[in-house]
C-alpha cells in the first residue's frame, strides 16, 4: 500500500490518509518494485516460485508453471509422475496448487481442485486464477508468453529416488552434488542452472549447442 499524499508535504487539515494499492506481493511474486521505473541502477530480483497447475489425461500428466514476475507460462506435456515430482521439488511452488484429478500424494496440502477442463484450456484457466489471486488486470495477461515443452527429443528426467541418493535433491545424509561439479567462487545463477539441467535435461539439440558453446569459450583465443 502507498500513501497517495505522502509526497505532498504537511497539510493544515488532518484527515484520513488516502491509500492506493500499488502491488500485491506473494511467494510467486516476491519482488516489490518500489520506484523501479525511476531507478538507473540494477535492481536485485529474487527468484520467484511458480504457481502450479497439474492435470492428468490419456497421454500422461500436464504441468503448468506460471511465473508472474517473468510474465511466463511454462507448459510441460506428457510427463510421468516422477518427472512432475522432480519439477516441483526443483522449482518449488507458490500455494495453492491447482490439481485436476491427479491423485498425486506428493503435492502440497494446500491445493485447489479443478474439474472438467481439457488440456488445451487448462493453462489459460490456471493463468486466470493466478491473475485473480494477484489482482492483475486483464490487460496484463496479454504480456504473458507461453513456452510449451514436449518429452520428444530429450532425455527422461532422473528418478527422485536417484536424485536423492546422489545429492542432486536435498538430502541431509548426502553432500550436495552441484557444488562439487563447479569451480570455487561460482555464481548462484550457475548453481541453479546446472541443478535444473541435471534434474530436467534439455533437448538433445539444445544440449549439443550448449556443449559446443562451452568448448568455444574454453578454447584459447585464436587470431
Amino acid at each position: 500500500m502507498n500513501d497517495v499524499d505522502a509526497q505532498r508535504g504537511p497539510s493544515a487539515k488532518k484527515g484520513i490518509k488516502e491509500r492506493a494499492l500499488s502491488q500485491v506481493l506473494s511467494p510467486g511474486s516476491p519482488n516489490y518494485l518500489y520506484e523501479g521505473c525511476l531507478r538507473t541502477d540494477d535492481i536485485s530480483f529474487r527468484e520467484s516460485k511458480p504457481y502450479v497447475g497439474v492435470m492428468k489425461d490419456s497421454s500422461g500428466y500436464l504441468l503448468c508453471q506460471i511465473y508472474p514476475d517473468e510474465r511466463e507460462v511454462q507448459v510441460s506435456e506428457r510427463m510421468t509422475a516422477e518427472a512432475v515430482r522432480v519439477a516441483i521439488e526443483e522449482a518449488g511452488v507458490a500455494e495453492p496448487v491447482f490439481d485436476q484429478g491427479t491423485g498425486l500424494a506428493f503435492l502440497p496440502d494446500h491445493t485447489e481442485p479443478l474439474t472438467g477442463f481439457p488440456s488445451s484450456a487448462f493453462p489459460g484457466q490456471i493463468l486466470a486464477r493466478v491473475a485473480r489471486l494477484l489482482e492483475l488486470a486483464e490487460s496484463d495477461l496479454m504480456h504473458f508468453r507461453t513456452v510449451t515443452r514436449s518429452p520428444e527429443g530429450r532425455p527422461r528426467p532422473v528418478y527422485p529416488s536417484t536424485a536423492l541418493q546422489i545429492g542432486l535433491l536435498k538430502n541431509k545424509n548426502v553432500p550436495d552434488l552441484v557444488p562439487c561439479l563447479l569451480p570455487a567462487g561460482y555464481p548462484a545463477a550457475c548453481h541453479r542452472f546446472l541443478r535444473k539441467w541435471l534434474l530436467l535435461p534439455p533437448s538433445y539439440r539444445l544440449a549439443d549447442s550448449a556443449h559446443n558453446l562451452c568448448k568455444q569459450l574454453a578454447s584459447p583465443e585464436q587470431d
